[in-house]
């Protein structure tokens, strides 16, 4: 892998077979017999024999990790994968392509190489066909500066390996596909480089390649010389790191450098960051910085919080602003020298100035940083002042020239300010210790690159490591890295008892996922209208156009690695949809007919599940039945995201329950030993799934009477899961920390549900996942963090298991950076945390593990019982700080420790031991003493929570829910209760049934009215009764002691909620003030005495969602 700054490109992959039987065989490209001359290239080649005034490049090695994104045209399941039984060119290894063709003329499009330097001359290859490869035409394709897809191919006619060349201005590039208002001619420069193929026939169709070169016309290079990592993204346990030093010389004369090589390993996988050689470090991150808006101050440090996709969306005035300023401290006096800007949404920033100050009172402009253009620029912008610039204070202003900013402004995601090189030590940054060192003496010819092999390291044992190189010339040093891990080197045993499962859409990468040990994969492709073309009609063959997914082939394959199989099962065809008629998304809604979605139920549980049918009762040609490759079934997906525009489920819940009813009753029907679970919630909120508990059909069974699983997702999205709220709108603000809906206490509040209602029943989270990058994600450091961690919280909450969304996915865009693979099937670091953790948990079983508490409340402690035969009991530990560590405080002896990457050692585990944002697993402890005393708190600590619960279970409890009927909420008070709805015009009169068939009511008249948000998903917090002047509400309660809570906002300042009817009198409580459209303001949570019942709640002037009166215990 070559390690660089990589910007994905989507490519344009679209292309006909009509085309390439239009006359693009005729097309000459150059091709040559392999050489015995030792070289990337052979001798006699076009890119050997260019004038010396051009510069050879080698794009890619074409080694694991260097495609940069996956197209195709008509091929299903695509993949790469090292070309077995075939040398190098150069590199490690070549590459082979493959997919399954559905016919001629069926492409494949692999993007290889991007924004390749200068002005391209010629391209060329190493091409390797297999007489069965299947393959008709091979060759290139670029995209040019005007965004013109141009592509030339020749006749795959060979077999072996062939040099493949074709120069990039001459005929042999034409359009890929028709493209209007085009020259049909390349214009630089260019910005990808792909390699295509074409399919004679359907079939699997594979092209073996290797070493992509260039000769490219480059005026000024900005360097004189470039040197690349090139190393394998992992290795094999026991094997030495083995790879290679790409160096590019771009002057014209030959270049001797020294190259001074360090591998380490890197157990907390630090992410060094490495100075530019001539801008330096970046001197603004983690330092102060502010928005300036209307002569407001707005504090705010996107800009400078080391997050490159956090920004700001400032609430910009009705009148227009011409400028906004966003203002950094660099705390001392620095002489800027450049910067870099990087866009949270280029399509709203204009134009953006850099200034400097000494005093924060009076800036002036960095000559060369003046009128920077935003729109439309996504990557980052470095830039270098033409002069330095002495300043504490840099302030940016953006404007439009004087026109009026757009009115959905953001600010930059980004900023980085720099002082230059002088001042920088250059060296290897220390990642952990010390395993390999030596160091090179390369020549490189002018405007040529050479390849530098690595002195192999001793054998690696599994963990991360970090592989530094200092390249020198002149006295002058840069520095390049690159990561490589080291694979577990035992195997799991996958069966359905495996507690880990991935979303995965083809079985492409199942060799992956079953060496990491994935004993589950929940199949995103099993959508209803995929073998359900029409009505009678069930196709699992492949052969259900467009799509055709061939459902038998996959699902065997999966089975035969061992992995259990959940498919769910949702989106209408459109000849069974109800929506109508002019609507575009038609799959999203329910069934006109709920028979025909048993029917399709039951077709696909009657073919894959355990029993035999008879075969009069199938509709299938082949009339196949007990398959018995798939147990369990999801019906649907997340129906509570219902929006039309996006939602899997358009429609109430009540509608949706309907189609749950009838697709579960198909699954027992077809085979009654299978299991049902409800299409996940998307979220953790009782509100959704006490529903399930609620609805009633109208034999008077519930939609839980058909459940077998219970299903939900989270994402935790930029937050850690420890501390997340899984909806916003749970986070209850001025509320005490042990007061705060986290994602913790919703599991066990889930697991609590189902134990009060059906024992037993078993909870899977079928989603979950952390980003890298976009809207909701973090650094691949993060997700490979995170990602163990929010598995053990559910494990220890109630859930049997977990599935990762989702296997590939490294697009920076919500939810489409998820995957633990990128988009071109390398592996993440997350990849090996998580092959630690199921290696670690294997054999675990227990639901319920308390977490072990000590000093120190950032650390996070589980004991996990373990059976002897699987390894033993194990401890593991953490806190959820990426930048700081901890100590365990609890001695534990003599241990074996394994860390997250996977590297185990026998050591004594003192309190002092330190513990980072990885967890590490302990096991073999010698000393349980400490940790004995822990677990007893720990237990104390459950005990009384389950007493706490017994009492709330029949406490008094009084909810109400202000401003709708449509959407009262729910809440846990020692089961799960529901909130009475209340409406402004409901009087109390004395007598009125309410909760607990006590009256409650607001004395007549007031003055407001009732208000919804639809957009808020939270039941509770959607409605409100708006009051215009302050208003009475009455309740009549059982004596007894009361917690009182209350929510609100929009209130005036020095608002207050009097409570009359208390035995001390009148309580009163203080309320925040918040202006409309601000934040939601809260009460603390006070207990009150009630003797005689009656209480009178004097609510002042503001929208009023709910309130709350819970009895404690005396």
């Amino acid at each position: 892998m070559i390690v660089s700054l990589r910007k994905l490109f989507t490519p344009q992959i679209f292309a006909t077979s009509a085309l390439v039987a239009a006359g693009l065989a005729a097309v000459q490209m150059y091709a040559f017999a392999q050489s015995a001359q030792p070289g990337v290239f052979p001798s006699d080649s076009r890119i050997a024999s260019s004038p010396t005034e051009l510069q050879r490049l080698l794009l890619s090695p074409l080694d694991e990790g260097d495609v940069k994104q996956m197209g195709a045209f008509r091929i299903a399941g695509t993949q790469v994968k090292a070309l077995a039984g075939q040398d190098a060119k150069t590199g490690r290894h070549a590459l082979e392509f493959a997919g399954m063709a559905d016919g001629g003329g069926a492409k494949g499009d692999f993007v290889v190489s991007l924004n390749p330097q200068g002005e391209v001359q010629t391209l060329g290859m190493w091409v390797f066909i297999r007489p069965d490869s299947n393959v008709s035409k091979a060759g290139f394709q670029i995209t040019d500066a005007e965004g013109e897809s141009l592509m030339a191919v020749q006749d795959a006619d060979w077999t072996g390996w062939k040099w493949v060349e074709a120069d990039v201005k001459d005929a042999a590039f034409v359009q890929a596909y028709p493209q209007q208002g085009k020259t049909g001619k390349a214009e630089f420069p260019l910005k990808n480089v792909n390699i295509i193929w074409f399919a004679k026939e359907a079939g699997r169709t594979s092209l073996g390649v290797d070493a992509l070169a260039a000769v490219s016309k480059i005026e000024a290079p900005a360097q004189a010389h470039t040197a690349e990592a090139m190393l394998p993204a992992w290795g094999e346990a026991g094997q030495p790191l083995a790879g290679n030093i790409l160096i590019h010389n771009y002057s014209d004369k030959a270049r001797t450098l020294s190259i001074s090589v360090n591998v380490q390993s890197n157990p907390a996988y630090l992410t060094p960051e490495i100075p530019d050689a001539i801008l330096g470090s970046d001197i603004a991150q983690a330092k102060p910085s502010w928005l300036e808006i209307a002569g407001q101050r707005v504090e705010n440090n996107s800009l400078t919080d080391n997050d490159a996709d956090t920004c700001l969306m400032p609430d910009m005035p009705k009148e227009g602003l011409t400028e906004i300023f966003q203002t950094v401290d660099l705390g001392k006096s620095h002489d800027i020298t450049g910067a870099t800007l990087k866009a949270g949404d280029a399509n709203w920033i204009r134009k953006v100035d850099i200034a400097a100050s000494a005093d924060g009172k009076t800036y002036t402009p960095i000559a060369g940083l003046q009128g920077i253009e935003m729109k439309g620029k996504w990557s980052p912008q470095t830039l270098t002042a033409t002069q330095p610039s002495a300043a504490r204070y840099v302030r940016l202003r953006y404007h439009n020239d004087g026109d009026t900013l757009p009115p959905h402004f953001r600010t930059l995601s980004a900023l980085r300010l720099y002082d230059g090189a002088a001042d920088e030590i250059v060296g290897v940054p220390a990642t952990g210790k010390e395993l390999a060192r030596e160091t090179l003496t390369v020549t490189v010819p002018a405007r040529n690159f050479a390849i530098a092999a690595l002195k192999p390291t001793p054998a690696l044992g599994p963990d991360a490591y970090y592989c530094g190189m200092v390249v020198e010339e002149g006295g002058r040093k840069k520095i390049t890295c690159a990561d490589y891990f080291v694979m577990p080197g035992d195997a799991v045993t996958l069966s359905p008892a495996s507690r880990f499962g991935m979303n995965v859409s083809t079985p492409g990468h199942i060799p992956m996922l079953a060496r990491a040990g994935y004993g589950w994969v929940r199949f995103e492709n099993m959508k209803w209208q995929f073998y359900n073309p029409g009505p009678g009609v069930f196709r699992f063959d492949g052969t259900v156009s467009p799509w055709k997914v061939p459902f038998d082939q996959y699902y065997t394959q999966y089975r035969a690695a061992g992995m259990s199989i959940l498919p769910f099962i949702f989106e209408s065809p459109a000849w069974a949809s109800s929506a109508p008629a002019d609507t575009k998304r038609r799959q999203a809604y329910a069934p006109r007919d709920l028979k025909d979605y048993t029917q399709a139920i039951f077709e696909a549980v009657a073919r894959y599940g355990s029993a035999k049918v008879e075969p009069d009762k199938l509709h299938t040609s082949d009339k196949v039945s007990g398959l018995n490759m798939v147990n369990t079934y999801e019906i649907w997906n997340e129906p509570n995201l219902n929006n039309p525009g996006w939602g899997f489920f358009v429609g109430p819940l009540s509608e949706y329950y309907k189609v749950f009813r009838a697709g579960a009753e198909g699954v027992k029907q077809a085979d009654p030993a299978a299991r049902v679970t409800n299409g996940g919630w998307a979220g953790l909120s009782m509100e959704w799934v006490d529903t399930m508990r609620t609805f009633r059909y109208p034999d008077g069974k519930t939609p839980l009477d058909f459940t077998d699983v219970l299903n939900v997702h989270f994402y935790a999205g930029k937050s850690e899961p420890e501390y997340s709220t899984q909806d916003p709108n749970a986070f209850r603000e001025g509320a005490k920390p042990s007061d705060i809906q986290t994602l913790e206490k919703d599991l066990m509040d889930l697991a609590d549900w189902r134990d009060e209602l059906k024992p037993g029943m078993p909870i899977w989270v079928t989603e979950t996942g952390h980003d890298v990058g976009g809207p909701i994600g973090r650094t691949e450091r993060h997700q490979a963090a995170k990602l163990p961690r929010g598995h053990m919280l559910s494990f220890a909450n109630g859930v049997e298991k977990v599935f990762i969304y989702r296997e590939t996915g490294s697009t920076p865009d919500k939810h489409a950076g998820a995957g633990i693979l990128r988009n071109d099937g390398s592996v993440r670091p997350s990849y090996f945390t998580m092959a630690t953790l199921i290696r670690q948990l294997d054999g675990v079983t227990a639901t319920r593990v308390p977490r072990l508490e000590t000093a120190d409340a950032r650390v996070w402690m589980y004991y996990w019982p373990r059976p002897a035969s699987a390894g033993g009991d194990v401890l593991t530990a953490w806190i959820p700080d990426n930048d700081t560590t901890a100590t365990l405080g609890v001695d534990l002896g003599r241990c074996r420790v394994t860390t997250a990457f996977g590297a185990t050692s026998d050591m004594d585990v003192t309190k002092d031991f330190p513990v980072s944002c990885f967890p590490v697993y302990i096991t073999r402890i010698s000393n349980t003493k400490g940790l004995d005393a822990l677990r007893d708190v720990a237990a104390t600590r459950e005990a009384a929570r389950r007493r706490q619960m017994a009492f709330d279970a029949t406490a008094e409890a009084y909810l109400f829910d202000f401003g709708s009927r449509e959407s009262a909420g729910t809440r846990k008070v020692g089961k799960t209760r529901p909130f009475t709805a209340v409406l402004m015009e409901d009087a109390f009169d004395g007598t009125k049934d309410g909760s607990k068939g006590t009256p409650y009511g607001f004395v007549q008249p007031v003055s407001g009215k009732n208000v919804s948000a639809h957009w808020v998903k939270s039941p509770l917090e959607k409605d409100a009764v708006q009051l215009y002047r302050p208003a009475t509400f009455k309740v009549q309660v059982k004596p007894g002691l009361y917690r009182v809570e209350f929510k609100g906002e929009n209130f005036r300042e020095a608002s207050e909620l009097r409570v009359a009817g208390t035995t001390e009198g009148e309580a009163v409580i203080a309320l925040p003030s918040a202006n409309k459209g601000g934040t939601t303001p809260t009460t603390e949570p006070q207990v009150i005495a009630v003797k005689d019942g009656l209480l009178e709640f004097q609510f002042p002037a503001g929208n009023i969602q709910w309130l709350t009166l819970v009895e404690v215990a005396k």
